[in-house]
């Protein structure tokens, strides 16, 4: 059985894929390899290129301790990436508020000077 972590381009949550293969092909002059599945007695071929496989092994050990470390940077990546959005939201909340609050300023003094203008038409 052989061990296979590769890039996941489809899901932007999850960066790579990890599966078990039992059989592969694959060649020096060829970009691809070849997985092949036994799927209910059917042989089945998934084509990856060699450039996306981020590991293929034979050993689980070595196998298992890479999924584990990559998990553990997703884990603390994904930690980052939700302390910056709550951070953003807060930001970009308080913006907001600083802007409606100069934007009512505006409308003050602004009507306060139609007023004095208004004023001085009478004096």
């Amino acid at each position: 059985m052989y061990y296979v972590i590769q890039h996941n381009f489809n899901d932007q949550s999850k960066h790579y894929i990890a599966f078990k293969v039992p059989k592969y092909i694959t060649n020096t002059n060829n970009k691809n390899i070849i997985f092949e599945f036994n799927i209910e007695g059917k042989i089945k071929r998934k084509w990856s290129n060699k450039e996306d496989i981020i590991l293929l092994t034979d050993d689980q050990e070595v196998f298992s301790k890479v999924v584990k470390q990559l998990n553990m940077i997703a884990d603390r990546h994904k930690k980052v990436i939700q302390e910056a959005q709550t951070t953003l939201a807060h930001e970009i909340k308080a913006f907001a508020s600083a802007m409606e609050d100069e934007f009512v300023n505006i409308s003050h003094q602004k009507l306060e000077n139609e007023i004095v203008d208004l004023l001085d038409g009478f004096r």
